[in-house]
């Protein structure tokens, strides 16, 4: 094992020092409750899917990360994925859900982590026309990057090895992001950050996320 393969990591302490904006997890109560009752219409289904007891709960972690399409008009969006877990004898991790949907009348990317990652926009899911395209379980933790859904307080671990935290500066807005061919073979690799130019333009620069047990698929 190469012993210097953390050593480009930053302690928690470092990284809490940085002020920056966590924007990768969903935080708005009203998305939140539009995915979970879409969740609880289809339970059956994921239940029955993941091969779990309909004895025991399935019960779905809080961290909820989502993922903004590079390109706000593209059919597909944004996804938000929940982790689920069995309630039985402990928790035991069953797998993913992931929701494809396109949010229509967005024209920033700033707008839409607004919507996502903070209650500061009421009645969203109308305003901005919430459509749910697909949705699907996936069942293998080497078909998602179980890395995505860690609490705020343990972020460093996301970026990839190598890449350095001296790229995220004061008043930068870290993201998940994906391409098309991302949403076709929900393999998702990227850690965004948001930052804004002197004219208020949107810069956006992206970076590989650390993974463990995620294998992308064959292309």
């Amino acid at each position: 094992m190469d012993l210097n393969f953390y050593s480009n990591f930053p302690s928690r302490e470092e990284v809490e020092r940085i002020p920056f904006q966590q924007c990768r997890l969903l935080n708005n109560s009203e998305v939140i409750c539009w995915v979970l009752t879409h969740f609880q219409n289809n339970i059956r289904y994921y239940q029955w899917y993941c091969g779990a007891s309909p004895q025991f709960p399935l019960i779905i972690n809080e961290n909820m990360p989502f993922f903004i399409s590079e390109k706000l008009d593209d059919p597909v969006n944004v996804v938000i994925v929940l982790k689920i877990e069995h309630l039985s004898y402990q928790y035991r991790d069953l797998g993913f859900v992931l929701f494809h949907l396109k949010v229509s009348n967005v024209d920033n990317i700033s707008s839409m982590l607004k919507i996502f990652s903070t209650n500061e926009i009421p009645n969203c899911t109308q305003t901005y026309d919430f459509k749910l395209i697909t949705h699907h379980a996936c069942c293998s933790f080497q078909t998602f990057n179980i890395l995505f859904t860690l609490p705020n307080k343990d972020v460093y671990s996301v970026f990839a090895y190598g890449t350095s935290w001296n790229d995220v500066h004061p008043g930068d807005k870290m993201f998940y992001s994906f391409k098309p061919i991302n949403a076709k073979t929900d393999y998702y690799d990227t850690v965004s950050l948001l930052s804004y130019g002197e004219d208020n333009s949107e810069i956006i620069r992206n970076y590989e996320a650390q993974s463990v047990f995620h294998n992308p698929p064959f292309w």
